[in-house]
């Protein structure tokens, strides 16, 4: 009766969170710098690694950067109890591609699809835009929520682009605005400048709230960026969602 109760105890634990395995020997979590806890894994999929081919990490030998092989994603961080409203589940923190035009250009750009896997963009990100012509605008995909942004600038900005940009005043003043989004498997963005004269451009990005709060970021700064970090929301009850 002992062991019936320890085995009933178990059972219900692994139903409320990820159960780890017993690790076979070649499994490995940790690539680089970066920890990659159970259910994601590194290592033949024979042995129960990771917990399903959605969480398949692969780490590149010479750069040590952990891939998120199914959408060949690097991945940044794995948080398997982050604050986020969605409780218990996890997120993943990937790099993402940002977007930008110059010069009376329009750039569209499509985001990895999501569908048919325990992954979503959600609230821990939001879309922002830099730069002080032209507009970008947000597509999550479903012709349910197509939103844009614009932003304008005083004078010195547009000659002074080191100001910093702060996550607070991004609502269309100083160079950036932003816009809150909702729970996707998919987006797309397209960014315009509608000034053909001069050298202006605009950005535009999905990105970690958390990490726009920490990190000073401006107009001469983000168009270097190639890529940002944006958080990948998991739980296994969506693994058959989608749109």
């Amino acid at each position: 009766m002992p062991n019936s109760n320890l085995l009933t105890i178990i059972f219900f634990s692994c139903l409320w969170r990820p159960c780890q395995q017993q690790q076979h020997p070649d499994c490995i979590h940790r690539c680089g710098n970066i920890d990659i806890p159970y259910p994601f894994g590194i290592g033949p999929p024979e042995h129960g690694c990771y917990s399903d081919d959605n969480f398949a990490v692969s780490c590149n030998n010479s750069s040590r950067k952990p891939i998120l092989q199914k959408f060949n994603l690097e991945i940044l961080e794995v948080r398997s109890n982050p604050p986020y409203e969605y409780g218990q589940y996890g997120g993943v923190t990937v790099k993402i591609p940002s977007v930008s035009a110059c010069r009376g250009t329009t750039i569209h750009w499509n985001s990895p699809n999501l569908k048919g896997s325990p992954f979503n963009f959600g609230s821990p990100n939001i879309f922002a835009s830099v730069g002080c012509h032209g507009y970008a605008s947000f597509d999550d995909g479903r012709n349910r929520n197509i939103e844009g942004c614009t932003s304008i600038c005083l004078d010195i900005q547009e000659t002074n682009t080191s100001t910093l940009l702060e996550l607070d005043q991004c609502y269309g003043y100083n160079s950036c605005c932003q816009i809150d989004i909702p729970l996707a498997k998919k987006y797309s963005i397209s960014v315009s400048v509608n000034n053909a004269s001069g050298h202006y451009c605009r950005s535009a990005f999905l990105i970690s709230r958390e990490y726009l709060a920490s990190h000073a970021l401006s107009q001469s700064t983000v168009p270097s960026m190639a890529a940002v970090p944006v958080v990948l929301l998991w739980y296994i009850e969506n693994l058959n969602e989608g749109t």
